[in-house]
């Protein structure tokens, strides 16, 4: 006997002990057996509310020994009736992901443990603001609108003149670039004889194009490396280079001919930070760390003060402070080298809400570094003096070709990122010479400033105490 009819026989038994008196079940077919085979495999449908009362009077009925059908041995599994086990569930691809069974509803566990399909761990999540907002897949304007509502957090401002609530140092700042930016006094008064008499083809105004005694504030960076610039940044914008690529051919370049065009050693100097990451201890309540491309510094040890030695005092006062760092970031490169402004550099086109939140997330943390340690040094009194005394932090921003200021002050708790004053182009040599005047002014803002603010309210202090 085959094998597929000594199934058949098997089941015909099964149908013929099932006989009450009502006509019998009727055997399917040979052919019927084969249709059903060649359809899409479907599990089985239950019995019938009446098949199943059948059966349960003719199991009581039979008071004999059940009857054993033979079987040969089983080992084809082709047919739908034999299979045992169910196929496995495939989910629905518009399924919103709440699994019931008779009504009752069936959490599901995540890694961590936590029922998220709960209602009260759902209520959680959406009951937490910061969470919501401080998400990594959120979008930069959504992280800031997140911080601005922090009591330590970071509010934006556009930075433009005449606006009545910018801090006075920032005011008297911004009225420079902006000259500076009209590319008024832009070339130092030494460039007469480099440009000649006829600035014009340059893009310069002759009668205003060169700046005057007592505030020499112009450029003397020479016209080859101008022009090189120029090459270079042309390159980048027409092959659609790389952020990392504009960093190396243009920003690296025409920082290198501004703060090392002299001898060494250097009081003020450039790093590159892009691998530089801030202190947790600083950071603002519910944002993660941030990187910028390059920090202005201080050399504590090129100063010219020969009667106090600031290289080995800031080097001692750096072993106590967090990562024995005295910065916010505990790059090494900077450990014992104050930072006094901030360079983030974009690609033409990209968000400009992300180089924000940067740039405001480093520099927050900077306040947050200073104020602790000027608590540390001579109290919270001190701290709230010495800050306001320093009114601000200044900051540089690119995308490609252009150039803006932007800076950070403080108001209440909370952090105020101006953005952003374009004030020049690398895509002309007169835009240029107006971006070199800019950081060749925050050079000398380093030095003049935030220097000899920062040896009289942390050196100096922490020296007599």
């Amino acid at each position: 006997m085959s094998h597929s009819t000594s199934i058949l026989a098997w089941l015909d038994s099964i149908c013929n002990d099932r006989k009450l008196g009502s006509e019998p079940l009727t055997e399917p077919s040979l052919k019927h057996t084969i249709k059903q085979e060649d359809r899409k495999r479907r599990l089985p449908s239950p019995p019938s509310e009446d098949e199943t009362r059948i059966f349960r009077v003719s199991q009581m009925d039979n008071t004999g020994p059940p009857k054993k059908p033979k079987v040969g041995p089983i080992t084809d599994a082709s047919d739908p009736r034999l299979r045992l086990s169910a196929p496995k569930r495939t989910r629905d691809p518009h399924d919103n992901g709440s699994d019931q069974e008779d009504g009752g509803h069936i959490p599901r566990t995540s890694e961590s443990g936590v029922e998220t399909g709960s209602r009260s761990a759902r209520s959680r999540k959406k009951a937490s603001p910061s969470r919501v907002s401080m998400s990594a897949s959120s979008s930069p304007s959504r992280r800031l609108h997140g911080l601005s509502l922090e009591n330590d957090g970071l509010v934006t401002r556009d930075l433009d003149i005449g606006d009545k609530r910018q801090p006075p140092l920032l005011k008297a700042l911004l009225t420079k670039i902006d000259g500076w930016s009209t590319r008024w006094g832009i070339l130092h008064s030494s460039m007469r004889g480099v440009f000649g008499d006829d600035v014009s083809q340059y893009g310069f105004h002759e009668d205003v194009a060169f700046s005057a005694e007592p505030n020499d504030c112009g450029s003397r960076l020479s016209l080859k490396d101008a022009e090189e610039i120029l090459d270079r940044a042309r390159e980048c914008r027409d092959l659609s280079h790389s952020e990392m690529a504009w960093n190396f051919e243009v920003h690296q370049y025409l920082l290198e001919k501004i703060f090392r065009a002299d001898d060494r050693p250097y009081l003020v100097n450039f790093s590159s930070s892009h691998s530089a990451s801030i202190i947790k201890e600083y950071l603002p309540t519910t944002t993660g760390s941030k990187l910028v491309d390059f920090c202005i510094y201080v050399n504590p040890g090129a100063d010219r003060n020969k009667e106090k030695d600031y290289g080995t005092q800031t080097n001692d006062l750096s072993r106590i402070l967090p990562m024995q760092c005295l910065n916010h970031t505990s790059y090494l490169g900077l450990a014992a080298r104050p930072i006094s402004a901030s360079i983030e550099t974009k690609r033409t086109g990209d968000d400009e809400d992300n180089a924000a939140l940067q740039i405001g997330t480093w520099q927050a943390a900077q306040w947050n570094y200073l104020e602790s340690l000027l608590i540390r040094i001579g109290g919270e009194e001190h701290a709230e003096t010495a800050l306001t005394d320093l009114g601000l932090l200044p900051a540089i921003i690119t995308h490609g070709h252009q150039w803006s200021f932007a800076a950070t002050t403080r108001e209440g708790g909370k952090i105020v990122l101006w953005r952003q004053f374009i004030f020049g182009r690398t895509s002309s040599i007169a835009g240029i010479y107006a971006i070199a005047t800019v950081v060749e002014y925050l050079r000398h803002w380093t030095e003049t400033a935030y220097w000899e603010w920062f040896k009289r309210n942390i050196l100096d202090r922490s020296e007599s105490t």
